[in-house]
């Protein structure tokens, strides 16, 4: 398995708990279930997914104004989860989501916040981050794989 299709997860899936999306990851249980049987064209097209998915909810919250200095900084903190091939926003997204208090002025890391959520503490927006991702691809996996009974 080359690195671009590494299994995303960051811990123990939330879907061995009965999850139909893993809250650290955010693929889908069957995602998760058969990702070792995925060929890699199977598996970057999730990680096109998971990355979208990413792009879509912090181009509401930040913008990445440097993104040589935050790349250099999830390489030196190992952000599990920041890949060099995904938009730097998604390294932001796991730097804020990992880092919660312990990351002190998001600037040093070459992010500015967007004035909506310049109020917000790291932790509040770590908050924030994990639970908007987590809604947005739930309601992705109901789009997608919940289809309604209809009856005639």
């Amino acid at each position: 398995m080359n690195q671009r299709t590494k299994t995303p997860c960051l811990g123990m899936c939330s879907t061995t708990y009965g999850d139909q999306v893993c809250r650290g990851c955010r693929r889908f249980a069957h995602e998760t279930r058969d990702w070792n049987r995925y060929q890699d064209r199977e598996k970057l097209a999730v990680l096109a997914r998971l990355e979208k998915l990413q792009v879509e909810v912090l181009s509401h919250a930040i913008v990445v104004v440097d993104p040589d200095r935050l790349w250099a900084a999830c390489s030196a903190l190992k952000v599990r989860g920041a890949r060099a091939d995904f938009d730097p926003l998604c390294w932001a997204a796991e730097l804020i989501r990992m880092g919660g208090s312990a990351l002190g002025r998001l600037e040093d890391f070459g992010i500015q916040l967007m004035p909506a959520f310049e109020h917000m503490s790291t932790v509040e927006l770590s908050d924030w981050v994990v639970q908007s991702l987590y809604v947005r691809a739930e309601a992705e996996y109901d789009r997608l794989h919940n289809i309604p009974l209809t009856f005639d």
